[in-house]
C-alpha cells in the first residue's frame, strides 16, 4: 500500500464506524486544540504511531515529557481490553525507531546545536536571506538583546558577517570564527560588548548547548536505518532557561528548513509536531526566538512534503496569523466563550449546524473530538481516539535515563568539536578493558542475528576442551561464559560501476570493526577482507599515487609517464612513504626500483567488499556492549578518502554478538570468544 492508498486509523465516529484520515491530509497542517486533560496529545501521539507504522518518520518537541512514552510498549492485556489487536504494535516496533534526545544533558541521548550552519552555495537568493536572517536573530536573542535598535543593530552586525562570508564563497562554521571575525573591528563599542556576551556563551549550561554530544543533523533523523523510520523526540525539560529552550527549538526548525528545501517531495514525507506550542508562537507582540522561523515553516513545508501538527489548550493564546497555514483542526473539552468564539469562526467556514457543535464541544469526554478541514471537501466528524500501541505517561529526566545505558549517557561526550582528524581518531586507549563494557538498554540494541545458541557454543567448547587448554595441565577448572555486544559500522554507500559497458549506479552494504578497523566481509561468516588502518596517515596524493602505481615494482622514471608530476615531486611523496613503512626501494646498478608495502588491489573492486543486506535484530540479549575504539565520523571520513566517487553514504553501529568464555584453573586464565552469529572463533 503506497502512502496516497494508506490510512491512518485515529479511532471510531461517536455515530459509529471507524475513523481515519489519509496522511495526505497532514501535509497542509494539523492543530489540536483543548482544554488540559482534554486528550489532544493522545490524538497527536496515535497519529505519530500511525505515520511509523507508514514508514515516515517524525521530529517531536516535547515541553513536558508526555511524548517521551512514545519509547515504551504499551501492555497487551490493554490492547487487548480496548480491542486494538497486538499485531499492530509489533507492526509498530517493525518500522521504527524511537529516540529520545535531551539537550544540555546526557540523561538521554545527549545533542547539541551549531548554529552557524549555512546554506549550500546553491540556495536560491531569497531562501538563503531567510535563514541567515533567523540564525542572526536566534544568536542576537540567545546574547540576551532585545527587540530595541541595541538589538537590532547586533542582529544587523551578526546577519551581514556570515551572509557576506557566504556570498564570497567562505563560511563562519563555528562561534570562535565568528568572534575571531568580530574581533577585527572590536574598537567599535556595540561589538566589543558583543564580544564579552559570545564569551559568556561558552561558560556553563551555555556551553553545553553547544558541546554536549552529537550536532544535530537532520539527515539522520530523516534516515531509515533498516528500512525503520525514526521517532526522534527532543525532550527540552532537559534546558533550564526558557530563553535557551527556545534558542535550541530555533535553530533546530532552522535546519530542518534547509533540508527541506534541498529535499522537496510531492507526497507526505515527515511530521514536525511540537507540544503546548503557544509559549513558541505566541499571539499579540510577544516575539520569541523560535516565533519567526516557526511561522516560515508553517507558510512553506507543505510544498515540500512536511507536516506540521500543533497543540494547544486556548486558541487565543497562539498567534492568528498562524491559523491561516493550518488545514484540519481537532477541538477537544473547551469551556470559556472567549475560546468557543474563536472556534466557532473556524468552523463556519465548512458547517452550516455550527451553533449545535459549538453547543457540544464544553461537556465532551476526554479523548473526543470534533474534527473538521476547511480547505478539503470532509464533513464536520465527532469520534473518540483509539487507544494507543504505547504507554502514555509523563516522563521525568530520571525516567528517560533508566530508558538509557550508560554508554549514550557518557561515552559520546568527546564528540564535542565533531573533528574526525586522525589525532581524534582513538576514543579509548582501554576500549578492550572489561571496565569498558556498558549494559544493553532494553530491546533497543540493533544487532547481527544470533544464530548459535549457548548449549552449541558450550558445547563445541567442551568437546575441544583438552585440546585447546592442554596448558592447564590439571582439567580441575571453571569456565563461565557471557554475550558481549562488539560494535561495526554498516554503511550502505551508492556509488557508480562499469557494468556491460554501461555506468550505473550501484547500491553496495559494507562493515567495518570500530575496534581494529577490518573491513568485514559478511555472508554466512564474517570474513576480514582488508584493514584499512594504515590509509589513516596518507595524503591524498600519497593514497592516489598508490592506487596508481599498485603493487608493481617501479622506477621513478615510470612513475612520472604515468602520473605527469615531476620527478621532485614524485620523489618527495615516495620519501614520505618509505619514511611511513608503506614503501621500500632496491638498487639495481644505477637506478632505484620502488614497490610499495601496502596492497590497495583490494579498493579498487568495492562490489567485492560488498556484503550481503542483513536486517538487524532488536531482541533483547542479556549483554554488554564493548565501547568502539574508533569513532564513526573518523571512520567515514576514511571511506571517502578511499572510495571518493562515493556520492551517498548512510551509517549506523550495528553489534556483532560474541560469546565469550573465560576458563580458569589454578594456575592459568585462557579467554576464548566465538561469534554468535557464525560460530567461528575471534
Amino acid at each position: 500500500m503506497t502512502k496516497s492508498e494508506a490510512e491512518f486509523d485515529l479511532g471510531t465516529e461517536l455515530s459509529g464506524g471507524k475513523f481515519s484520515v489519509q496522511p495526505e491530509l497532514f501535509k497542509k497542517h494539523f492543530i489540536s486544540i483543548g482544554s488540559s486533560g482534554s486528550g489532544k496529545t493522545v490524538l497527536a501521539k496515535a497519529i505519530i504511531e500511525e505515520a511509523a507504522i507508514n514508514n515516515i518518520p517524525s521530529i517531536i518537541i516535547d515541553t513536558q515529557g508526555d511524548l517521551a512514552g512514545l519509547f515504551e510498549n504499551e501492555d497487551i492485556d490493554s490492547l487487548t481490553e480496548h480491542s486494538i489487536p497486538s499485531v499492530r504494535q509489533e507492526e509498530l516496533r517493525k518500522n521504527s525507531l524511537v529516540d529520545i534526545y535531551t539537550p544540555t544533558s546526557s540523561k538521554g541521548i545527549p545533542i547539541s546545536v551549531n548554529p552557524l550552519i549555512a546554506p549550500p552555495q546553491k540556495t536560491e537568493y531569497e531562501d538563503a536571506v531567510g535563514i541567515f536572517q533567523n540564525i542572526s536573530t536566534s544568536l542576537a536573542g540567545l546574547l540576551d538583546y532585545g527587540d530595541d535598535d541595541k538589538g537590532r543593530n547586533a542582529q544587523t552586525i551578526i546577519y551581514k558577517l556570515l551572509y557576506e562570508n557566504w556570498k564570497s564563497g567562505k563560511s563562519i562554521k563555528t562561534i570562535a570564527n565568528l568572534k575571531r571575525e568580530l574581533a577585527v573591528n572590536k574598537d567599535e563599542k556595540e561589538i566589543k560588548t558583543m564580544l564579552n556576551k559570545l564569551e559568556y556563551l561558552s561558560v556553563g549550561e551555555n556551553d553545553l548547548l553547544f558541546s554536549l554530544g552529537e550536532k544535530i543533523d537532520i539527515q539522520k533523523l530523516m534516515n531509515k536505518p533498516n528500512g525503520k523510520s525514526k521517532i526522534s523526540v527532543f525532550y527540552l525539560n532537559s534546558i533550564n532557561t526558557e530563553s535557551q529552550k527556545e534558542f535550541f527549538l530555533s535553530i533546530l526548525l532552522n535546519q530542518l528548513y534547509q533540508w527541506m528545501l534541498s529535499h522537496p517531495k510531492k507526497d507526505l514525507q515527515a511530521l514536525l509536531y511540537i507540544d503546548e506550542v503557544a509559549r513558541f508562537l505566541p499571539s499579540g507582540n510577544l516575539k520569541p526566538i523560535s516565533k519567526p522561523i516557526l511561522t516560515l515553516l508553517l507558510k512553506q513545508a507543505r510544498k515540500y512534503g512536511l507536516g506540521v501538527m500543533l497543540s494547544s489548550q486556548n486558541p487565543g493564546d497562539i498567534d492568528y496569523t498562524a491559523f491561516a497555514q493550518i488545514g484540519s483542526w481537532a477541538i477537544g473539552r473547551l469551556t470559556t466563550k472567549q475560546d468557543l468564539e474563536k472556534i466557532k469562526r473556524a468552523l463556519s467556514s465548512t458547517s452550516q449546524d455550527t451553533d449545535q457543535i459549538i453547543k457540544k464541544i464544553p461537556s465532551m469526554k476526554p479523548s473526543q473530538f470534533v474534527f473538521f478541514s476547511p480547505d478539503r471537501n470532509i464533513p464536520v466528524t465527532e469520534f473518540a481516539c483509539r487507544w494507543l500501541l504505547t504507554k502514555h505517561r509523563t516522563l521525568t529526566l530520571e525516567d528517560v535515563a533508566k530508558l538509557y545505558p550508560k554508554k549514550i549517557q557518557t561515552e559520546d561526550l568527546d564528540l564535542k568539536s565533531g573533528q574526525t582528524d586522525k589525532h581524534d581518531l582513538k576514543k579509548n586507549d582501554d576500549a578492550k578493558d572489561e571496565d569498558s563494557r556498558d549494559e544493553v538498554p532494553l530491546g533497543h540494541i540493533p544487532h547481527l542475528p544470533l544464530r548459535y545458541t549457548l548449549e552449541q557454543i558450550q558445547k563445541n567448547i567442551g568437546r575441544n576442551r583438552s585440546k585447546k587448554f592442554a596448558i592447564f595441565g590439571d582439567y580441575n577448572d571453571t569456565a563461565h561464559t557471557s554475550i558481549i555486544y562488539m560494535p561495526l559500522l554498516k554503511c550502505i554507500i551508492e556509488h557508480k560501476t562499469k557494468k556491460f559497458l554501461k555506468t550505473q549506479n550501484i547500491v553496495s552494504t559494507i562493515y567495518v570493526d570500530m575496534m581494529n578497523l577490518d573491513l568485514l566481509k559478511i555472508t554466512d561468516k564474517i570474513q576480514p577482507a582488508v584493514n584499512i588502518k594504515n590509509v589513516l596517515d596518507l595524503s591524498p596524493t600519497e593514497l592516489n599515487l598508490i592506487k596508481i602505481m599498485g603493487s608493481q615494482a617501479f622506477t621513478i622514471e615510470k612513475a612520472v609517464d604515468k602520473t605527469s608530476k615531476t620527478k621532485n615531486s614524485l620523489s618527495k611523496t615516495i620519501n614520505g612513504l618509505i619514511k611511513k613503512n608503506l614503501a621500500k626501494y632496491s638498487e639495481i646498478g644505477k637506478n632505484k626500483l620502488y614497490r610499495f608495502t601496502l596492497d590497495i588491489t583490494p579498493f579498487k573492486d568495492l562490489m567485492r567488499l560488498s556484503s550481503e543486506e542483513l536486517e538487524a535484530d532488536m531482541t533483547k540479549l542479556d549483554a554488554k556492549t564493548q565501547r568502539e575504539k574508533y569513532k564513526q565520523d573518523a571512520i567515514i571520513q576514511i571511506l571517502n578518502k578511499i572510495w571518493p566517487e562515493i556520492s551517498n553514504l548512510e551509517s549506523e553501529i550495528v553489534y556483532n554478538p560474541v560469546y565469550e568464555t573465560i576458563i580458569t584453573s589454578k594456575r592459568n586464565k585462557k579467554i576464548v570468544r566465538i561469534g554468535g552469529y557464525d560460530g567461528a572463533e575471534n
